[in-house]
C-alpha cells in the first residue's frame, strides 16, 4: 500500500514505486562448480574417447591382419602430407634409416610405413633380395655384384647406386641368387 503523498498527483509518475520490480525474474546464481562433479565429467568423457579409440583401433588392426599374408603389388609412400602409390617395378631399393623405411625410386626417396620385415615377407622373393639388415634390393636394378676383401660386397645398381651386402649374404649361393636372377 503506497502512502497518499505518492499516490497524488504532484509526484511525477516516474517516481513512483511500481509493483513491477517483482513479477520480474529473479537472476539466477551460477552454481560454482565443485571438483567431485568435474572430475567426474572428466572421467565420463575420457571413458567415451578410449571406447572410440579402442574400437578404431581394433578395427585398424583387423584390416591390417587381414591383408598381412597378401603379397604386395605396389607399395604406398609418402610424399609430403599426400600417399602416392608407387608400383614395384619402380621401387629400386629400400632401406631402414633412423626409425624410417624408405623406398628409393627414380623420382626419389619416399618414405613408407612398413617395417623391413612387413616388406622381406610380402614383397616377391623372385623380384626382392635382402642384401643388408636395413637393405632390400630389386634384382632387376641390380648390375653387378663386387666382393671385397672383408667378406663383404658391393651391389651396384643399374642408376650407379651402390648398396652393401652383408657378409653372411654373400655366401655363393645368395650371390648367384643376386647376381643370376
Amino acid at each position: 500500500m503506497m502512502s497518499p503523498w505518492l499516490e497524488s498527483a504532484s509526484v511525477p509518475s516516474l517516481m513512483r514505486p511500481t509493483k513491477m520490480w517483482r513479477s520480474w525474474p529473479r537472476p539466477r546464481v551460477a552454481r560454482k562448480p565443485s571438483l567431485e562433479r568435474l572430475n567426474k565429467t572428466l572421467g565420463r568423457v575420457q571413458d567415451a574417447l578410449a571406447d572410440d579409440d579402442a574400437r578404431e583401433q581394433e578395427n585398424l588392426d583387423d584390416l591390417r591382419d587381414s591383408r598381412q599374408d597378401q603379397a604386395l603389388k605396389r607399395l604406398t609412400v609418402h610424399v609430403g602430407r599426400r600417399l602416392r602409390v608407387v608400383p614395384l617395378e619402380e621401387v629400386r631399393w629400400i632401406e631402414a634409416d633412423e626409425g624410417f623405411v624408405f623406398a628409393h625410386t627414380e623420382g626419389g626417396r619416399y618414405r613408407t610405413d612398413f617395417t623391413l620385415e612387413e616388406l622381406e615377407s610380402r614383397l616377391p622373393p623372385t623380384r626382392f633380395v635382402r642384401a643388408h639388415r636395413s637393405t632390400i634390393v630389386n634384382l632387376d636394378a641390380a648390375y653387378e655384384l663386387v666382393p671385397e676383401p672383408a667378406g663383404t660386397a658391393t651391389l651396384r645398381l643399374q642408376d650407379g647406386t651402390e648398396v652393401k651386402v652383408a657378409r653372411r649374404r654373400t655366401g655363393e649361393e645368395r650371390a648367384q641368387q643376386i647376381v643370376c636372377t
